[in-house]
């Protein structure tokens, strides 16, 4: 048996993104030798290109714009912010897996549907063993951030007197550097699944696989990975989601009482309305999380307890649709920023105004010296249009220059 048949045989490419949580049981097309299927219509195929290469390849392209947005505007408040630097952070974890996730679906689906099987076989001979142990790190990675930043966000907001020892910027980084290392550890064993263990007792050419080991299966697969990426996470934001929703009830009510107060105190209304603002948008990030990865926890109890599935089985497309709102997850942020965050709503049109100021900018002085036309100083001539805007002078191009102002 070569390497790319062992592989078919091995092979779960379906529930992928439950996430990439291979049960080494099942091929997602049936074919022996080479086999092709273009002869015939598949009408799963066609469902699967709609899901893994289509809609996510949109989402996930779509995310990366959206994450990289985020990234550069949340710069700008990393250092006032804890909460700013580990949502960067999260961006981050999300943008590598978005790369990873069109590597894992669109491509290989692609290359399925055309009917290119060896070419399929070869690159799912890499994804099984390199990618989609890749993929699984900024996954747990992502949960992981989710889960420190809504904790932080509760201590903030439940108990001030903690925050101030606990939300240092040292104290975050070390944070995000132990859910870094840990989803890479954890990791680590995925490497390993298709290594040779030992061989059959009764058959010494068949080969015992890593992946194929009970055990194995049973105590890392499914158990650790049930409670390390679902069952613990989705508890700990269900509940602290509550909190913060009750306290943001709270304070809204004080804001209103606030608001009635002297000025000194308005001032005070104002910052308040922006950790407001902060808060709700961890809120909808955490029901957005919730929303989109319950579907995934239930997947694995499904492929727990049921055979693995067949196209035309309900849960053959719930296994699909949960790997699509898995991606979705890593892709929304941004937009949840932009609706609930006024302030990042400001810096994310302050930051293209000035780089749109300094665009005009370089293109007027581009236009003078090319017409031979000078302006030396910070003083308009009579015929010059000028405007000051955060102390960078703009000429336009428009203006009607002497053709020597100051140097002879």
């Amino acid at each position: 048996m070569d390497a790319y048949e062992l592989d078919r045989n091995a092979t779960n490419y379906t529930g992928i993104m439950s996430i990439v949580n291979i049960s080494m049981t099942e091929s997602p097309i049936n074919m022996t030798g080479d086999e092709s299927r273009t002869s015939n219509y598949d009408p799963c195929n066609e469902f699967d290109l709609i899901i893994y290469t289509i809609l996510i390849g949109i989402i996930s392209v779509i995310g990366l714009t959206g994450n990289t947005l985020s990234i550069i505007v949340l710069e700008k408040e990393r250092n006032k912010s804890t909460t700013s630097l580990l949502l960067q952070s999260l961006a981050v974890s999300d943008n590598s897996l978005l790369i990873l996730s069109l590597l894992a679906f669109t491509i290989p689906q692609a290359y399925l549907y055309t009917g290119n099987v060896e070419t399929w076989k070869r690159i799912m001979y890499i994804l099984e063993r390199y990618i989609a142990p890749l993929l699984q790190m900024p996954h747990v990675a992502s949960v992981g951030l989710t889960v420190v930043v809504t904790i932080n966000r509760y201590i903030a907001l439940c108990r001030p007197l903690t925050s101030m020892r606990w939300e240092t910027h040292f104290r975050v980084r070390l944070q995000i550097t132990a859910v870094v290392l840990f989803s890479i550890l954890y990791n680590v064993p995925r490497f390993f699944d298709f290594y040779v263990i030992g061989y059959e007792s009764n058959n010494k050419t068949m080969p015992l696989i890593l992946g194929y080991d009970n055990a194995y299966n049973i105590a890392y697969r499914t158990i650790s990975y049930i409670l390390i990426m679902y069952t613990v996470p989705l508890l700990t934001l269900a509940i602290l989601n509550t909190k913060l929703i009750i306290e943001l009830k709270k304070a809204a009510k004080e804001r209103v009482r606030i608001s009635t107060c002297s000025r000194s105190m308005r001032r005070n209304e104002q910052v308040a309305g922006h950790q407001h603002d902060v808060t709700l948008i961890l809120i909808v990030v955490v029901i957005v999380f919730i929303v989109c990865q319950t579907p995934c926890f239930v997947n694995q109890f499904l492929w727990v307890f049921r055979d693995p599935p067949r196209c035309g089985e309900v849960h053959y497309y719930y296994t699909r649709t949960s790997d699509m709102l898995a991606i979705l997850n890593s892709s929304v942020n941004f937009f949840v920023y932009c609706l609930f965050g006024k302030k990042f709503r400001q810096t994310l049109a302050n930051t293209f105004e000035c780089r749109r100021k300094s665009r005009r900018l370089v293109l007027s002085f581009k236009s003078m010296n090319g017409s031979g036309k000078y302006h030396t100083n910070g003083f308009s001539s009579p015929n010059t249009t000028t405007t000051n805007t955060e102390n960078v002078m703009y000429i336009s191009p428009d203006s009607q220059l002497p053709k020597k102002v100051g140097y002879a």
